[in-house]
């Protein structure tokens, strides 16, 4: 479901969305996460890691205040992939240029302004449940990451763990859909 969404939000041209959803598989980011990002993240060197399949690049963010414990969550820096760095980098050429220094944005009076979280509920609507013709959640993505990282590419849990920054592997376990579970498709 989750290149089939790609190819067709690339098809259409809707390159923002696309992003959006590279950059929060990628991640495993949250929606308050992902609205934080900043159109600077594509000036960033990437880091280069070896792998049987060769090179892999790897960004990070800059600092993101993420979900956590006190009023002021976690700051963290997020790790994605070399294909949401591309999808970002499409977006913002297609974009152009302008003041607000956000990646993810909505248009208010002519200008653009930070995304609230909720315009990703609304792409979700519009545009994602169509496309794969279920029921679509940003949240779905997190679970989505966590069952592809430890069921497909078999990594540890506890990878998967840190990548969600979860303070529990029991907290992971949940989100990983398993194909011998009643609830998998």
């Amino acid at each position: 479901e989750y290149e089939k969404l790609c190819v067709e939000l690339e098809k259409r041209e809707l390159y923002q969305q696309l992003a959006y959803i590279r950059f929060s598989f990628s991640s495993g980011a949250r929606r308050a996460e992902v609205r934080q990002l900043l159109k600077e993240v594509t000036a960033y060197e990437p880091k280069i890691l070896s792998s049987s399949k060769g090179e892999i690049k790897t960004y990070s963010t800059h600092s993101i205040r993420c979900k956590g414990r006190g009023p002021q969550g976690k700051i963290r820096k997020l790790q994605f992939d070399e294909i949401a760095m591309q999808a970002i980098t499409k977006w913002l050429n297609v974009r152009g240029d302008d003041n607000c220094p956000y990646v993810f944005v909505s248009k208010k009076g002519g200008t653009y302004v930070q995304a609230g979280e909720t315009l990703f509920n609304s792409w979700s609507d519009t545009y994602f449940e169509p496309i794969v013709g279920r029921r679509f959640h940003p949240h779905l993505l997190r679970e989505s990451r966590a069952t592809t990282l430890v069921v497909e590419q078999g990594k540890d849990i506890k990878f998967a763990q840190k990548l969600l920054d979860h303070k529990s592997s029991t907290t992971t376990e949940i989100y990983v859909i398993r194909k011998d579970q009643d609830d998998a498709d």
